[in-house]
Protein backbone atom coordinates (compact mmCIF):
# COMPACT_ATOMS: atom_id res chain seq x y z
CA UNK A 1 0.00 0.00 0.00
CA UNK A 2 1.01 3.51 -0.90
CA UNK A 3 1.74 5.88 1.59
CA UNK A 4 -0.04 9.23 1.42
CA UNK A 5 1.73 12.37 1.45
CA UNK A 6 -0.22 15.41 1.72
CA UNK A 7 1.22 18.38 0.16
CA UNK A 8 0.22 21.60 2.10
CA UNK A 9 0.90 24.11 -0.79
CA UNK A 10 -0.71 27.60 1.24
CA UNK A 11 1.29 30.75 2.23
CA UNK A 12 -0.46 31.41 5.86
CA UNK A 13 1.22 29.17 8.78
CA UNK A 14 -1.66 28.99 10.54
CA UNK A 15 -3.86 27.79 7.78
CA UNK A 16 -0.95 25.10 7.36
CA UNK A 17 -1.38 23.93 10.85
CA UNK A 18 -4.80 24.00 10.84
CA UNK A 19 -4.33 21.50 7.75
CA UNK A 20 -1.65 19.49 9.19
CA UNK A 21 -4.11 18.99 12.28
CA UNK A 22 -6.75 17.71 10.17
CA UNK A 23 -4.80 15.35 8.15
CA UNK A 24 -3.24 13.77 11.34
CA UNK A 25 -6.60 13.26 12.86
CA UNK A 26 -7.98 11.39 9.77
CA UNK A 27 -5.06 9.40 9.54
CA UNK A 28 -2.17 10.70 7.10
CA UNK A 29 0.92 10.04 8.65
CA UNK A 30 3.24 11.98 6.22
CA UNK A 31 2.75 15.58 5.55
CA UNK A 32 4.45 17.68 3.33
CA UNK A 33 5.81 21.21 4.07
CA UNK A 34 5.13 22.53 0.58
CA UNK A 35 7.89 24.80 -1.44
CA UNK A 36 5.26 27.88 -1.42
CA UNK A 37 4.66 27.59 2.31
CA UNK A 38 8.27 27.14 2.96
CA UNK A 39 9.55 30.20 0.73
CA UNK A 40 6.34 31.81 2.77
CA UNK A 41 7.25 30.97 6.77
CA UNK A 42 10.55 29.23 6.65
CA UNK A 43 11.67 25.93 7.68
CA UNK A 44 10.50 26.50 10.93
CA UNK A 45 7.30 24.96 9.69
CA UNK A 46 8.95 21.25 9.74
CA UNK A 47 9.22 21.34 13.67
CA UNK A 48 6.03 22.54 13.86
CA UNK A 49 4.16 19.74 11.60
CA UNK A 50 6.73 17.61 13.65
CA UNK A 51 4.99 18.95 16.64
CA UNK A 52 1.75 17.81 15.62
CA UNK A 53 2.29 14.23 15.60
CA UNK A 54 5.80 13.27 16.45
CA UNK A 55 5.80 10.15 14.71
CA UNK A 56 4.40 11.57 11.05
CA UNK A 57 7.03 12.04 8.43
CA UNK A 58 7.62 15.67 7.36
CA UNK A 59 9.16 16.12 3.82
CA UNK A 60 10.16 19.06 3.20
CA UNK A 61 10.21 20.09 -0.32
CA UNK A 62 12.91 22.50 -0.95
CA UNK A 63 12.95 22.51 -4.78
CA UNK A 64 16.51 22.07 -4.89
CA UNK A 65 18.31 23.42 -7.70
CA UNK A 66 21.68 24.36 -6.22
CA UNK A 67 23.79 23.80 -3.12
CA UNK A 68 22.04 20.06 -2.86
CA UNK A 69 24.13 19.92 0.68
CA UNK A 70 23.44 22.94 2.21
CA UNK A 71 19.77 22.90 1.60
CA UNK A 72 19.37 18.86 2.68
CA UNK A 73 21.09 20.13 6.15
CA UNK A 74 19.00 23.07 6.43
CA UNK A 75 15.75 20.80 5.97
CA UNK A 76 17.28 18.03 8.31
CA UNK A 77 18.35 20.50 11.08
CA UNK A 78 14.65 21.94 10.84
CA UNK A 79 13.86 18.07 12.08
CA UNK A 80 12.50 17.07 8.10
CA UNK A 81 12.91 13.44 7.66
CA UNK A 82 12.93 13.43 3.84
CA UNK A 83 13.75 16.82 1.72
CA UNK A 84 12.84 16.95 -2.18
CA UNK A 85 15.46 17.97 -4.66
CA UNK A 86 14.42 18.83 -8.48
CA UNK A 87 15.58 16.06 -10.89
CA UNK A 88 16.30 18.44 -13.35
CA UNK A 89 18.92 20.24 -11.34
CA UNK A 90 22.29 18.98 -12.13
CA UNK A 91 23.92 15.69 -11.08
CA UNK A 92 26.35 17.31 -8.65
CA UNK A 93 23.44 18.59 -7.11
CA UNK A 94 21.37 15.49 -6.57
CA UNK A 95 24.78 13.46 -5.80
CA UNK A 96 25.63 16.33 -3.17
CA UNK A 97 22.43 16.51 -1.55
CA UNK A 98 22.60 11.96 -1.28
CA UNK A 99 25.82 12.35 0.06
CA UNK A 100 24.51 15.27 3.29
CA UNK A 101 21.50 12.76 3.33
CA UNK A 102 23.30 9.91 4.42
CA UNK A 103 25.11 11.68 6.75
CA UNK A 104 22.20 13.49 8.23
CA UNK A 105 20.39 10.15 8.22
CA UNK A 106 17.11 11.89 6.01
CA UNK A 107 15.86 10.61 2.95
CA UNK A 108 15.88 11.62 -0.12
CA UNK A 109 13.25 12.36 -3.16
CA UNK A 110 14.18 13.40 -6.67
CA UNK A 111 11.34 15.43 -8.38
CA UNK A 112 11.10 15.05 -11.94
CA UNK A 113 8.69 18.11 -12.18
CA UNK A 114 9.54 20.45 -15.51
CA UNK A 115 11.74 17.68 -16.93
CA UNK A 116 10.36 17.20 -20.35
CA UNK A 117 12.04 12.72 -20.46
CA UNK A 118 11.09 11.92 -17.06
CA UNK A 119 11.93 8.12 -18.14
CA UNK A 120 15.56 8.89 -19.06
CA UNK A 121 15.88 11.30 -16.00
CA UNK A 122 14.96 9.09 -13.62
CA UNK A 123 17.07 6.12 -15.53
CA UNK A 124 19.83 8.47 -14.55
CA UNK A 125 18.41 9.37 -11.31
CA UNK A 126 18.14 5.90 -10.60
CA UNK A 127 21.90 5.46 -10.22
CA UNK A 128 22.69 8.25 -7.98
CA UNK A 129 21.07 6.94 -4.46
CA UNK A 130 17.95 8.66 -4.12
CA UNK A 131 15.33 6.90 -1.92
CA UNK A 132 12.62 7.91 -4.01
CA UNK A 133 12.03 8.66 -7.90
CA UNK A 134 8.77 11.45 -8.21
CA UNK A 135 6.68 11.69 -11.73
CA UNK A 136 5.34 15.14 -10.80
CA UNK A 137 3.74 17.41 -12.85
CA UNK A 138 3.50 21.13 -11.15
CA UNK A 139 0.18 22.42 -10.23
CA UNK A 140 -0.23 25.33 -13.22
CA UNK A 141 0.06 22.01 -15.63
CA UNK A 142 -3.18 20.79 -17.88
CA UNK A 143 -2.03 17.33 -17.33
CA UNK A 144 -3.38 13.49 -16.76
CA UNK A 145 -2.01 11.00 -16.15
CA UNK A 146 -4.10 8.57 -17.78
CA UNK A 147 -3.76 9.75 -20.58
CA UNK A 148 -2.37 6.12 -22.68
CA UNK A 149 1.23 8.26 -23.62
CA UNK A 150 1.81 9.10 -19.68
CA UNK A 151 0.60 6.10 -18.62
CA UNK A 152 3.22 4.19 -21.01
CA UNK A 153 6.07 6.19 -19.57
CA UNK A 154 4.66 5.33 -15.99
CA UNK A 155 4.64 1.69 -16.96
CA UNK A 156 7.83 1.98 -18.34
CA UNK A 157 9.65 3.63 -15.43
CA UNK A 158 7.91 1.17 -12.96
CA UNK A 159 9.20 -1.00 -14.76
CA UNK A 160 12.83 -0.18 -16.02
CA UNK A 161 13.92 2.30 -12.73
CA UNK A 162 14.86 0.46 -9.49
CA UNK A 163 14.48 3.17 -7.11
CA UNK A 164 10.95 3.13 -5.32
CA UNK A 165 8.66 5.66 -7.81
CA UNK A 166 6.32 8.08 -6.20
CA UNK A 167 3.73 9.74 -8.14
CA UNK A 168 2.55 13.74 -7.31
CA UNK A 169 0.47 16.52 -9.26
CA UNK A 170 -2.70 16.20 -11.01
CA UNK A 171 -4.15 13.05 -8.52
CA UNK A 172 -8.02 13.54 -7.83
CA UNK A 173 -10.38 10.82 -7.09
CA UNK A 174 -10.82 10.12 -10.72
CA UNK A 175 -7.23 8.76 -11.57
CA UNK A 176 -6.28 7.65 -8.30
CA UNK A 177 -7.51 3.90 -8.36
CA UNK A 178 -5.63 3.77 -11.23
CA UNK A 179 -2.78 5.09 -10.00
CA UNK A 180 -2.75 3.01 -6.85
CA UNK A 181 -2.95 0.39 -8.80
CA UNK A 182 0.74 0.74 -10.02
CA UNK A 183 2.15 0.14 -6.71
CA UNK A 184 4.08 3.53 -6.00
CA UNK A 185 6.07 3.73 -3.08
CA UNK A 186 4.13 7.72 -2.37
CA UNK A 187 1.36 9.66 -3.82
CA UNK A 188 1.04 13.04 -2.77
Amino acid sequence: MAILQYAIDVIDENRALWLARQAVDNGVRCIEAGHVLIKAVGVQIVPKFKDIHPDCMVVADMKTMDMGAEEVSLAASAGADLVMVCGAASDGVVVNAVAAARKLGVKITSSLMGVRDQYTRAKQIDAMGVDYILAHRGYDDNFNWTDPENMAVLERMAADVKTPLAIGGAINESNYPMLNDMRFAIII
